[in-house]
């Protein structure tokens, strides 16, 4: 998909290579994520998490990675090269921000943080 597209090459030294394809993803994921910031801006207090619950669901367990991926991502070096609407992912989508900080507040969240990305 459009996350793979854009963050494997980025992760992995082959964004020039694959400069093609990591712009059609900012073009799929510009789109994609204003979609979800304006699906997390609908969640209210008391149902905070994706699926309308009070509760996080599998959902958010799905969504959050993928997200979060994107914004390591878009830390990389080779990010500068591209147009990325989004750059600034939880200041363009602060409703998507909210929601991802809701998620990083859970339980066991601290456990479940790749060591790597802390640097």
């Amino acid at each position: 998909g459009a996350v793979g597209r854009f963050t494997l090459p980025l992760y992995f030294g082959r964004a020039d290579a694959e400069a093609a394809s990591v712009r059609a993803a900012v073009g799929v994921l510009t789109v994609e994520l204003a979609r979800l910031d304006a699906a997390c801006a609908a969640l209210d207090a008391g149902t905070p998490f994706l699926a309308g619950t009070a509760a996080a669901t599998a959902a958010d367990c799905a969504v959050y990675p993928m997200i979060r991926s994107v914004q390591r991502a878009l830390e990389k070096p080779a990010a500068a090269a591209f147009d990325i609407p989004f750059r600034d992912l939880r200041g363009v989508h602060p409703a998507l921000g909210t929601w991802m900080a809701r998620v990083e507040s859970l339980p066991g969240y601290e456990q479940t943080f790749p060591p790597h990305w802390r640097s």
